[in-house]
């Protein structure tokens, strides 16, 4: 079951728990409830774990991306390189040696916003995950404290 469906669930309980006689307070099975919080806190670890893979994801995405922008530039050095004799082909060599590079500069750029847009989205997902899940503890921690 995951943290939210626990939740819900011990929302449900306290909300169909009865009142009691000439009182706001309520009686709850505290067993029901207390091992639906346990199952809660040993969920918690997997989503934080989950939360840790994601970013190693986005590390390692960066990384790539810029492993890949220095093969681009490394390739382009070379065949700017190799093509290096006489001036007509030299000038041709730095024009498209220097298009390769900024074509890698770019590709490495896309590569690397991307990463990091598909990061901040998971991890502004992943936030507001926390932040509804803080929020129903809370709510639940609130109704043991009335």
């Amino acid at each position: 079951m995951s943290i939210n469906d626990l939740l819900d669930t011990l929302f449900d309980e306290l909300e169909a728990s009865k009142k009691g006689f000439m009182s706001s307070k309520r009686l709850v099975d505290t067993d029901k409830c207390l091992d639906l919080i346990d199952d809660i806190r040993d969920n918690l670890p997997i989503e934080l774990e989950r939360a840790n893979n994601i970013i190693k994801e986005r590390r390692q995405i960066l990384a790539d991306g810029e492993t890949e922008a220095q093969q681009y530039i490394d390739e382009a050095k070379k065949q700017a390189a190799q093509m290096v004799s006489e001036t007509a082909i030299m000038q041709a060599a730095e024009q498209e040696a220097e298009k390769l590079i900024n074509d890698a500069k770019l590709s490495a750029k896309e590569i690397r916003l991307g990463a990091k847009a598909y990061a901040n989205d998971v991890l502004e997902e992943l936030e507001s995950y926390l932040v509804k899940t803080g929020e129903q503890v809370k709510r639940s921690r609130d109704q043991f404290s009335k």
